[in-house]
């Protein structure tokens, strides 16, 4: 049902809130703490009862600082969709294609890192175009479907040629469960977009030979 699915998108956007609100939480008991161990150090203070027992721990006797499971710090969040490819769940107006475009703004920017993990990139019931045009990084499996790869060679056109795609993919694919990683995003120090598995870069010189680093 329609609203089940959008039920578990909802949970996931809720639980983004949840740790954006612990985090604004602690901050500003943090605030509060430090104003009153400022106020305590200088003694010169004047101090309400509720200010002074807001942050007293009996089990210790003294004065305790507030608590964050994540110390502070913005959580990682990470979301894995398997197996998802037919359900509702990626129809073109769902839930969860108005989160794949709003990912990095959920929590009030906190945000959530996506993966999908599927069978056809752009068969009848493939990817949808919304994550298709947020994809960050795209692995590819060995298979026997040369539509599937030319749909996939399609995306990186510009910048990678045909025949550097096929040697790519040909050599990353070889051994059992290998795969080639696209990266749509590279950093300025990665050598390349193009890697076997997630760590051994491809690259191309001028007279065509693959290097691999």
């Amino acid at each position: 049902r329609q609203d089940d699915d959008d039920k578990a998108i909802n949970k996931v956007i809720k639980k983004i809130e949840d740790e954006a609100d612990d985090l604004d939480e602690y901050k500003e008991e943090m605030k509060e703490y430090n104003r009153l161990m400022k106020k305590m150090k200088e003694g010169n203070g004047v101090f309400d009862d509720f200010e002074l027992m807001q942050f007293w721990d009996n089990d210790i006797a003294d004065f305790k600082k507030p608590y964050h499971k994540w110390g502070g710090k913005e959580p990682k969040i990470f979301v894995l969709f398997d197996d998802l490819q037919g359900t509702k769940l990626f129809r073109p107006n769902g839930k969860l294609m108005s989160a794949v475009i709003k990912h990095r703004h959920l929590g009030r920017g906190i945000g959530c890192s996506m993966a999908f993990a599927i069978q056809n990139f752009k068969a009848q019931g493939g990817l949808n175009k919304a994550i298709r045009g947020n994809c960050t990084c795209l692995m590819l499996w060995k298979t026997q479907n040369q539509s599937e790869k030319d749909a996939v060679a399609d995306e990186i056109e510009g910048d990678v040629s045909r025949e550097e795609f096929e040697k790519a993919y040909t050599y990353a694919t070889e051994e059992a469960h290998s795969f080639l990683t696209i990266d749509f995003h590279p950093k300025r120090e990665h050598l390349s977009r193009l890697r076997k598995k997630y760590d051994e870069f491809i690259m191309f010189e001028k007279n065509e030979d693959m290097e691999k680093r």
